[in-house]
């Protein structure tokens, strides 16, 4: 089924994680592309890959900052950057974010399967994440999900039509 990432982003904010920024200060920034072409997805998935980086660009700011978020579409892609002001990471750490239980948070702040969990999730839709950190700065990730699962998924419904297949 076609996904809105624009909703699902903003569902994915609503209610308690909306609440929960604003009382520690954090402002969220959204800047969508106003007619993002939808794409396949499973929404549950994608959410929790959503909620994975805005918790962890939370966890990155200490005290009040900013998360911008953004979306676009571009070279076959739907283009989701979240972007975060806090403390960024070092190259090392870069190199080891997406390993299975790698963690940047004190103990008992993460398990360091996150990352892990949103790159398996992203890949299995044929898509990716790119990484950009500046310690003391911030970071950025952009979750990159291909187009052309609708259009196949609305070329196999032809197909079908065609050949007279419900």
């Amino acid at each position: 089924m076609p996904c809105n990432i624009n909703l699902l982003l903003d569902e994915t904010l609503d209610g308690f994680k909306r609440r929960e920024l604003a009382v520690k200060n954090i402002e969220i920034s959204r800047c969508y592309e106003p007619e993002l072409p939808e794409i396949i997805v499973d929404p549950d998935q994608i959410r929790q890959v959503f909620l994975n980086f805005i918790n962890n660009a939370d966890d990155a700011i200490e005290g009040s900052g900013m998360i911008t978020i953004s979306t676009c579409s571009e070279g076959g892609f739907v283009h989701v950057t979240i972007t975060d002001t806090g403390h960024g990471m070092t190259s090392g750490q870069l190199e080891k974010i997406f390993d299975p239980f790698f963690t940047t948070k004190e103990i008992g702040k993460g398990t360091g399967l996150g990352l892990s969990v949103s790159l398996s999730i992203v890949k299995s839709m044929d898509g990716t994440i790119n990484v950009q950190s500046i310690p003391e700065v911030g970071s950025s990730f952009t979750i990159s999900l291909p187009l052309q699962p609708v259009e196949r998924a609305n070329h196999d419904a032809t197909s079908e039509k065609d050949n007279g297949r419900p």
